[in-house]
């Protein structure tokens, strides 16, 4: 991947997101695509942890690698660290429901009802295709506004 070389990688001028886990930022390839990059920090190198952890975190990487859905944004890679871990992404550049929400409430911006509508139809067909139809079922865990891109 690329932009790991940059000196600039991952600085807090691309930043777009901050969750309990991570950071997530904007990093451009060499091919001109842009993706997401979460940066998960480790508590300890990866040689320092557990079998049990080790395969704890392989099999998370496996669940999200063999998700693939219209509704569901992909991972795309995966990079270990010394101290970190960070998970590849498409970039989603109309940003969150959170960011539409926050543009509502200022006045910046307006959605319709069958926008809104949308929204949650491709909500709920993401979280059916997760509980029901992924092998094994996949439960989220965290939906917020924020995580709905």
């Amino acid at each position: 991947l690329s932009f790991l070389g940059q000196e600039s990688c991952l600085d807090e001028a691309d930043l777009v997101g901050i969750g309990p886990n991570g950071r997530v930022y904007r990093a451009n390839l060499e091919n001109g695509m842009t993706v997401a990059v979460k940066r998960i920090n480790a508590v300890e190198s990866y040689e320092m942890m557990s079998t049990s952890v080790k395969r704890q975190i392989q099999e998370e990487l496996e669940v999200a690698g063999r998700v693939r859905h219209r509704n569901l944004v992909a991972l795309q890679a995966y990079v270990r660290q010394p101290n970190a871990h960070l998970l590849v992404y498409d970039l989603i550049s109309n940003g969150s429901l959170a960011d539409a929400l926050k543009k509502i409430k200022d006045n910046q911006l307006q959605l319709s009802w069958p926008m809104r509508h949308k929204i949650a139809v491709g909500t709920i067909v993401g979280l059916q295709y997760l509980h029901f139809q992924c092998n094994p079922r996949v439960v989220h865990c965290d939906l917020k506004p924020a995580n709905i891109l």
